[in-house]
């Protein structure tokens, strides 16, 4: 019996690792899509001219994505502990 509660823990240990990886990256990921808007704003800004209204949707889709992402780290962080 204590076999198995010891590999149990041990997934459990590994899986914990894991999301707490995916977390770290998921910030890292906001931190980045953050970085880039802004890096288009002041494109725009000085360059008025250019068309940059599909990369602005690929950013605003791809923080849309990494907010879910965080709402269901958090959620595994919270199942895991």
């Amino acid at each position: 019996m204590s076999s198995q509660q010891n590999e149990l823990d041990t997934d459990v240990t590994g899986l914990t690792a894991v999301i707490t990886d995916v977390a770290a990256q998921t910030a890292t990921l906001g931190t980045d899509l953050a970085s880039i808007a802004a890096e288009i704003a002041t494109l725009k800004a000085g360059q008025p001219s250019l068309d940059l209204s599909g990369l602005e949707s690929a950013v605003t889709t791809a923080q849309g994505s990494q907010t879910a992402l965080d709402a269901t780290v958090a959620q595994a962080t919270t199942a895991a502990s």
